[in-house]
């Protein structure tokens, strides 16, 4: 996450905002294979992922490996990881939200 900061702001809020979806929803559904699964020509991933400097390294750090077109999470995801993903981007976004209102 730490390499995420050296984005611009945009981008960089863009892909913790990607990265916090992906992870949640893996988090809800873990026996789900399409929540594990991201193709690597899905919009957020090219718009939002991609652009972003240290966004897939976070999916790479939490299991995530690439299949031909597609990242997949392994089976030994490592859900301890991405709890603290989520979390860490989670308490990042909320942190820029508030900033912003001021």
């Amino acid at each position: 996450m730490k390499s995420l900061e050296e984005n611009t702001e945009d981008v960089r809020d863009e892909a913790r905002r990607a990265l916090l979806s992906i992870c949640r929803n893996v988090l809800r559904s873990p026996n789900n294979y399409r929540s594990r699964e991201l193709r690597l020509d899905d919009e957020v991933v090219v718009e939002k992922l991609l652009p972003a400097i240290g966004a897939l390294e976070c999916l790479f750090d939490v299991g995530y490996v690439e299949v031909c077109t597609q990242l997949r999470s392994r089976s030994s995801l490592d859900f301890y990881l991405l709890i603290i993903v989520t979390e860490t981007a989670a308490s990042c976004y909320m942190q820029t939200v508030t900033l912003n209102q001021y």
